[in-house]
């Protein structure tokens, strides 16, 4: 077996980021073993000697002073199929989030940016960056999807509190709307509402409030009598006098299920017609 010092090892940040980092105890239970049995998976480097494969490996080798450790060298045509590599050999060995997926699936929609960016230069075609081709995104969105394990629609809002993030940045008033963004433990689906309140805030928008409908009382009744068509009707268990909307049904005419809008009094709905009609 090929081994290599530790220290000959190059680590790129960038290649080790393409990938959310084991929890406090995956990393824990990895490394009690190795200080036990040892590390027998190889670590994947290029012919440079950069980490491909292994860093959770690395961090541990290092944490144990473990001198050497073994390699295996593999070659690929350019760095998108390095990090395409390092993404497809880790993304079903761990148990990610969704959250976590989605950040995986970021990454690999940025190598399908810059795979389209070559197949246009070799095609001696201009970049279509800033125009953007909706069909071609659309396509890449669903394939990465499929490939990270997640719905497109939940990697479509992926995409949405990625590009909010990247504005909020540049706001360091805003660190508080970033940090929430940035909570890969709270559901997906929560953080994109987040993230359209932020857009909104940033563009200076009003946040949406959520309008509470006014009661439907006699008194609302009566200022609306052109909009809403209403019946009055004797009540057939306390003797007085019923007010409801078109909506209700015959089969709710008894006292418990009708629910009326206002029950009044015989003196106050003789002030009503019988049948108040629609007046539009």
């Amino acid at each position: 077996m090929n081994s290599l010092p530790i220290q000959s090892i190059i680590i790129d940040e960038s290649y080790k980021n393409l990938i959310p980092r084991p929890s406090k105890e995956d990393y824990n239970k990895m490394l009690e073993d190795i200080k036990k049995n040892g590390i027998h998976n190889k670590l994947i480097i290029n012919p440079g000697c950069k980490l491909l494969e292994g860093y959770t490996r690395y961090d541990i080798a290092i944490e144990l002073g473990i001198p050497e450790v073994p390699v295996e060298t593999m070659e690929f045509a350019n760095v998108m199929e390095e990090k395409l590599f390092i993404i497809r050999t880790n993304l079903h060995r761990r148990h990610l989030t969704t959250s976590q997926k989605t950040q995986v699936g970021m990454q690999l929609l940025q190598i399908e940016k810059e795979k389209a960016k070559l197949r246009q230069k070799e095609h001696g075609k201009k970049s279509l960056e800033g125009q953007g081709d909706s069909s071609e995104k659309g396509r890449a969105t669903e394939k990465v999807a499929k490939a990270v394990g997640v719905s497109e629609k939940t990697m479509k809002q992926a995409v949405k509190i990625n590009k909010v993030k990247k504005e909020l940045e540049q706001h360091p008033d805003k660190k508080e709307m970033l940090e929430e963004l940035n909570n890969i433990q709270a559901p997906i689906a929560q953080t994109y509402l987040k993230a359209l309140k932020a857009e909104a805030e940033l563009k200076g928008k009003p946040k949406p409030e959520k309008k509470t409908p006014e009661p439907r009382t006699l008194s609302f009744i009566l200022k609306n009598l052109e909009k809403i068509t209403v019946f009055e009707r004797d009540c057939p268990h306390c003797q007085k006098k019923l007010l409801f909307s078109v909506s209700t049904s015959e089969s709710q005419m008894k006292h418990n299920g009708l629910n009326p809008i206002e029950t009044i009094t015989e003196r106050e709905a003789n002030g009503l017609p019988k049948k108040v009609k629609d007046a539009v």
